[in-house]
C-alpha cells in the first residue's frame, strides 16, 4: 500500500516538475 502512494506522489512530484522547469524557462527567456 505505501508503494502505490509513493508511485502516486513520484508521479504527481514529476509533472509538477515538469511544469515548474517549463515556467523557469519562460521567465529566463524573456529575462533575457
Amino acid at each position: 500500500m505505501e508503494r502505490d502512494m509513493l508511485t502516486e506522489i513520484v508521479r504527481f512530484g514529476g509533472t509538477v516538475a515538469m511544469f515548474i522547469a517549463m515556467y523557469f524557462v519562460i521567465i529566463i527567456f524573456f529575462a533575457l
